[in-house]
């Protein structure tokens, strides 16, 4: 696939270059790479000199009680308790005075009927987000707890690791000072936590998907500690670059250049929660770079309904077959689906062969004026309102089928403007 840049507008190439400068600033803004990584937390020693209860009361939930979904989420995760964690006692609430490491106190916590001791080593604030971050190793046990709170609604969401054992507990929708707790099943097989990340609320109770998103997305950051990572969502548009020595494999025996990979959607839906793209997303190989054989590199966009994204994405593979960085660009298809076009193929074409004979003299025409191939279309991210508009592009070829006697054609389907330029698409 080829960018069309020199049929557009001058103004238009230079937002799309000023974008993808702006856009991707090389410092780690997440939280987690301001946190203790998962090996240090796992040396640290525990404080167990004071005690303080975390919980209100243990509380009895009646089925009835419930809405369905908060009594069978999901069929990995099962339900095991409620409680009210308290946690007006945290020393470092106030994010702008927060405590040293060994100066928090301890909370005994129960759930599923064990006690357990948390030793909080961490406290962090998110001031864009508004998001308090505690991290808490439990005194007894090999495991960690992970609370994430939102100071504006007071909603929280935490995780508690024991051994191998994983809990999740969620604010309630209907009542925020509650928080149900659910048991998680293991991940199947070999692959990490990372590969598999899971979320048990619903995408449409927005509070708590959000921050259950925010604690998986902390916790994949910290297992899979990645070098870098940017995301920039816009209304239209989605940014993400991963770097790091271990962001698993793709597999690149089928790879192939001009076609739809499988392949690299498949990979992709293991870091949605990383990139926030649909979890459904096709993407076309525009390019393979190979070394003694070996894939080295490649480049891709998306394709959403049936046209291509303007935007190429890219995919480095190391030596040992790991990736070693991601740079991808795609639609932000999750707030609603596109309109269907408002031209159908002939249309287009009728546009386009009426637009040339109207502004090129007869002795100018090519003498083969009908296209060798079809129209077809793109979405182009530009515009004041950064938003993204389908074009067509129709190359007529002339007899030579040279730069000198074809013409291109580009319509923005949702005004039917239409410009013209002598040339020759570089795709054919």
């Amino acid at each position: 696939m080829i960018l069309f840049y020199r049929f557009l507008p001058a103004t238009l190439i230079i937002f799309s270059l000023s974008l993808t400068a702006s856009v991707l600033p090389r410092k780690n803004y997440h939280p987690a790479f301001n946190m203790l990584s998962l090996e240090a937390l796992a040396q640290l020693k525990a404080n167990a000199a004071v005690e303080i209860p975390l919980l209100d009361a243990d509380i009895e939930l009646g089925i009835d009680e419930l809405h369905y979904h908060e009594a069978h989420p999901v069929d990995w995760a099962t339900l095991v308790g409620a409680a009210s964690f308290d946690l007006s006692s945290l020393e470092a609430r106030n994010p702008e005075r927060p405590l040293p490491p060994g100066a928090y106190s301890n909370y005994r916590v129960t759930v599923d009927r064990q006690q357990y001791l948390l030793s909080v080593v961490e406290v962090l604030a998110d001031k864009n987000n508004q998001f308090l971050y505690v991290t808490a190793k439990l005194v007894d046990h090999n495991g960690h707890a992970r609370f994430i709170v939102s100071n504006q609604s007071g909603h929280i969401a935490a995780q508690l690791v024991v051994d191998s054992t994983r809990y999740l507990m969620l604010s309630r929708q209907t009542n925020e000072s509650q928080q149900l707790i659910y048991k998680l099943q293991p991940v199947d097989g070999q692959q990490s936590q990372w590969s598999n990340a899971r979320l048990l609320s619903m995408a449409d109770i927005g509070p708590m998907h959000r921050l259950e998103s925010e604690l998986v997305r902390t916790e994949l950051l910290l297992e899979m500690a990645p070098t870098y990572y940017f995301h920039h969502a816009s209304k239209s548009l989605l940014t993400s670059t991963i770097e790091g020595p271990d962001l698993g494999k793709l597999d690149t025996s089928k790879i192939k250049k001009g076609a739809i990979s499988p392949e690299i959607s498949q990979y992709l839906s293991q870091l949605k929660l990383l990139t926030q793209s649909a979890h459904d997303s096709v993407f076309l190989v525009t390019k393979v770079r190979r070394d003694a054989g070996r894939v080295k590199g490649i480049s891709f966009m998306q394709v959403v309904q049936g046209a291509v994204f303007e935007y190429a994405s890219s995919i480095r593979i190391r030596t040992d077959g790991q990736v070693g960085s991601l740079n991808l660009y795609t639609m932000n298809t999750a707030d609603g689906l596109y309109p269907p076009t408002r031209y159908s193929h002939q249309e287009i074409l009728d546009m386009a062969m009426d637009k040339l004979k109207a502004y090129v003299s007869a002795e100018e025409l090519p003498l083969y004026i009908q296209p060798k191939l079809p129209p077809y279309m793109k979405y182009f991210y530009y515009g004041k309102d950064q938003s993204v508009h389908p074009l067509w592009l129709v190359t007529i070829f002339g007899q030579k089928s040279t730069e000198d006697d074809s013409y291109i054609v580009v319509i923005k389907d949702r005004t039917g403007e239409i410009v013209l330029t002598r040339g020759k698409s570089e795709l054919y």
